[in-house]
Order: C-alpha cells, then sequence, then structure tokens
C-alpha cells in the first residue's frame, strides 16, 4: 500500500490533474519532496530538458513521475536508456516505489537472438509494445532505428547521460535523431554533467538549443583558449563563461544535496603515501627510461597516454612489475585503515581503476569475503544480501554509478584516483545519499612525489571551473586543500 496517490501528487505540486482513473490507482511508497515536486513541475513543461541535481538527491523518483505523467497524458510510450549495469536496479526501485503501477516494463538487455525474436513479436502485432523499454547504450545503437520507424513511443529518458558527452559518439547522434527528426521528448540525468573539461557542456547544450552552436569548432572559437598548433595545441583556459553557463543550465534543474538534504557533509581525508626507497627509486627509473623488462617481455611506454596508464600501476603493484622483493607502502597503508575502520563492524567500499588491483585487494583482504565490481564482473547483490561480505571493491566506472550503497556503508577509500573530480562525486554518491545515517568518512590516497599526486591538483583546478559552471559555489574536492 502507498504514502501517497498520483491525484495526491499532482494536488501537491499545483498541476492539472490528468483525465485519467489510473491517477486513483498508482500510488506511492515514497512521498515526493518539495523540490521534487518543483522539479516535476518543470521538466514536463519542456520537451527537451535536463536533470543535473547532485548524486543521491532522488532523480529517479522525479524521473518515474516523468513516465507516469507522459503515459497519462499523451498517446507516446516511453524508452529509458542507461549503462547496462543500472537497468536492473532502475527496473527494481521503479516497482518498490510504485508497487501497482500497472504498465508493461521490458528491458530489452537480453542476449541478441532472445531480443531480435522479441522485437519482431512487436513489429508483427503478437505481442504489444511495451510501455517502457529499457536499453542499455549499446541497445539504443543497435536497436535505436528500429523504435524510431515503429511509431509508438516518443519519449526518451537517459539515465547517467554523460555516456553522450561526446557528440561526435554514434550514441549521441542516435539521441539527437530521435530527439530532432523523430520527435521524441527528452529528459536527461546526471548529477555530473562535466567529467574533466568545459567542453563537455557542448553535447548538452547542442540536444537543448541545437542552433546555438552550429559545430563544435564555433563552440571552441568562441569558448576555449587554446595555445600552441598542431600537435602541441593544448587547452590553457575558456572565455565568455557566463554564457556558457546560460547555455549549459537551459531548461535544466539542479538541487545541491548539501541545499536539499539532511546529511552532514562527507569528510574527506587526503591520506599521503610515502613509497618505499627501493619502490621510489624503481618508479623513477621507470619514468626516466620509460619501460620496465619483465622476466622475458619488455614493457614500453610508446607514448604519453602509455607512460601515465603504466606509472599508475607501477605505483600500485609494484609487486607486478618488479623481479626483486620491494616493500608495498600503498597496500600496508590499505590494511592499516581497513583496520582502523573495522569492516566487522561497518561495511568498507574501496574504488581502484585497474583490474589487477581489483583482484590483488580481494586476494589481500579475503578474510572479509570480499566482494568485487570490474567490467563485466558485478558482485553487488551478493554483496548486499551477503552479511560476511565486508568489503566492496570496484572500478571506479564499473561501480561508481546508479549503485545505492547508503544503507551498507559509510566508508569509503579511493585506493587509485583519477583527475576528474566528477568520477569522485559519482563514487562517494554511492553512500552519500538519502537515507544514509551516519557521516561518510573518504580516505583519497596521494602517493608523495609521484604522477598520481600532480593527478589529484590538476583536479582541483578542474573542479572549481566546473562548479563555477554549473552554478555550485563550493568545489568538491575544497576539502582536501584547506
Amino acid at each position: 500500500m502507498g504514502l501517497i496517490t498520483l491525484r495526491e501528487v499532482y494536488s501537491k505540486a499545483s498541476l492539472l490533474v490528468p483525465d485519467d482513473p489510473r491517477v486513483e490507482d498508482i500510488s506511492l511508497t515514497q512521498i515526493p519532496r518539495r523540490y521534487q515536486l518543483d522539479d516535476f513541475k518543470r521538466l514536463i513543461t519542456w520537451r527537451v530538458a535536463n536533470n543535473f541535481s547532485h548524486v543521491g538527491t532522488g532523480k529517479s523518483l522525479v524521473s518515474y513521475l516523468y513516465i507516469f505523467h507522459k503515459l497519462l497524458t499523451t498517446d507516446s510510450k516511453v524508452v529509458v536508456v542507461m549503462p547496462p549495469a543500472l537497468i536492473p536496479q532502475y527496473a527494481r526501485s521503479l516497482d518498490d516505489i510504485a508497487p501497482q503501477h500497472g504498465f508493461n516494463v521490458q528491458s530489452l538487455h537480453l542476449p541478441l537472438r532472445e531480443c531480435k525474436d522479441l522485437l519482431q513479436r512487436y513489429k508483427k502485432g503478437l505481442e504489444e509494445y511495451p510501455q517502457i523499454l529499457l536499453l542499455s547504450v549499446n541497445g539504443l545503437i543497435k536497436y535505436g532505428n528500429t523504435l524510431a520507424g515503429c511509431g509508438h513511443y516518443g519519449v526518451l529518458i537517459a539515465d547517467e547521460c554523460h555516456f553522450a558527452k561526446n557528440s561526435a559518439t554514434k550514441v549521441w547522434s542516435m539521441l539527437y535523431r530521435l530527439v530532432y527528426v523523430d520527435n521524441y521528448d527528452y529528459l536527461g540525468m546526471t548529477g555530473t554533467p562535466i567529467k574533466a573539461d568545459l567542453t563537455d557542456a557542448y553535447a548538452y547544450i547542442k540536444l537543448k538549443k541545437p542552433d546555438r552552436y552550429r559545430t563544435i569548432e564555433q563552440f571552441e572559437r568562441e569558448h576555449v583558449i587554446y595555445k600552441g598548433l598542431g600537435k602541441t595545441k593544448r587547452l590553457i583556459g575558456y572565455k565568455k563563461e557566463q554564457v556558457l553557463t546560460d547555455n549549459l543550465n537551459y531548461q535544466s534543474v539542479r538541487n545541491r544535496a548539501d541545499k536539499v538534504l539532511s546529511l552532514d557533509e562527507p569528510q574527506i581525508v587526503e591520506h599521503l603515501v610515502q613509497l618505499s626507497p627501493e619502490h621510489r627509486k624503481f618508479y623513477q627509473d621507470f619514468m626516466s627510461e620509460r619501460c620496465i623488462e619483465l622476466g622475458d617481455k619488455l614493457l614500453v611506454a610508446s607514448n604519453q597516454s602509455a607512460l601515465r596508464m603504466l606509472a599508475m600501476r607501477v605505483i600500485t603493484n609494484i609487486s607486478t612489475y618488479s623481479a626483486d622483493p620491494v616493500e608495498d607502502e600503498p597496500l600496508n597503508n590499505l590494511n592499516a585503515i581497513v583496520d582502523s575502520i573495522n569492516p566487522v563492524k561497518s561495511k568498507v567500499i574501496i574504488f581502484c581503476h585497474f583490474r589487477e588491483t581489483v583482484e590483488k585487494i580481494c586476494g589481500t583482504l579475503k578474510f572479509y569475503n570480499p566482494k568485487k565490481i570490474y567490467g563485466g564482473t558485478n558482485q553487488v547483490s551478493a554483496f548486499l544480501e551477503n552479511q560476511e561480505s565486508r568489503i566492496l571493491v570496484c572500478n571506479m566506472t564499473s561501480g561508481g554509478v546508479g549503485l545505492n550503497l547508503q544503507h551498507e556503508s559509510h566508508h569509503i577509500i579511493f585506493f587509485e584516483t583519477c583527475g576528474t573530480p566528477a568520477t569522485l562525486e559519482q563514487c562517494i554518491g554511492r553512500c552519500q545519499r538519502s537515507g544514509q545515517r551516519h557521516k561518510v568518512m573518504v580516505w583519497v590516497f596521494n602517493y608523495r612525489a609521484t604522477f598520481w599526486s600532480r593527478l589529484l591538483k590538476s583536479a582541483l583546478g578542474r573542479d572549481a571551473i566546473t562548479s563555477e559552471a554549473l552554478l555550485d559555489k563550493k568545489t568538491f574536492l575544497q576539502q582536501l586543500y584547506l
């Protein structure tokens, strides 16, 4: 039994109640907060819109209200696209929040043959097109043309829509085609629209205001300052930032977590790690020579990107790359922090970059029955359901979005971090969200006198620029440097 009917939601939002008897039948187990009602009221007035509210502020609930409104007031069915790992949770949460909504929900994240058979059944009229169709990002690329031509769908929601921040990708082109050729209504949702540079804003603006910038080159001429030409060209700053900010936030809503949720701000601790003398020398030799002899193999960093990736691996996985025994201070420090937390009393989330790091940590901390998320391996259900599992080790990309872990943990460790503060914010948002009863504690490892130390400093500058563009008063990483 729900706590509030959909009719009451419309009344609380001061909206005209749809002339459909289902507004009485659909009830919610969560009562929308005032800001969620305000967002719902605004978003349904725009054909193309974004919900950029902070991680953990309840964008999914707003999207469910948006879906119900479209299904009750139009003849169009709804497509929801998101990273594949989020599909089960999104569907489960919809049923939990509106257990008797009565709409047919179908995921197309299925084996290829099964998916094609299902689409054929829809096309031949053997089965009705579902009112809510859930697609992965790759699924949208594969089946977008089919959906565009079927005539049944006219509403598109993109959850964690930063997957479409690059206008040169196939998925962005499909979104643009559905919105402006097939005339779909569109709602994009992400708490971190800009991952690294303000150039990410172009793709969002182009979807909402397609005539504002004819090309990415025009956008860059107007807003980006470069130094050098050709291969030496590098971004050094921005101009007309207020114009960019206005365009980015056009037809968008954004609520800050610290303004709308009764949560303590997370306590963020920069944990400085000094490499052992042998480890430090190995790292410095590698950075100088750009190669490592590993048995009969020679690992060569042939370009700057390869050098950066291999350097990070050398820092956190020295035992893999050194033929001689080397004291592993990063791992020693991790063990000390985990012991101080005592996972037996409180579960711990550890974020890393590399598969080898995930496997190494799981092997080292096997006493706590750790589970992992990396690439195709997703053991979050086992972590949630098994109280003997006290540690979850996640790749930042695979485990940094969509998971609701606020009831499981309030301790987060970034053993390997990155230079994009938006990613850090997304990861912390797994625990720092509505329903969290404790102050979230965050440790960010900083390896002295290494590439990673420079990466964190770079993140601070990027975070300040991003926060200003998104009209946030306080930068996310500020606590690390005050």
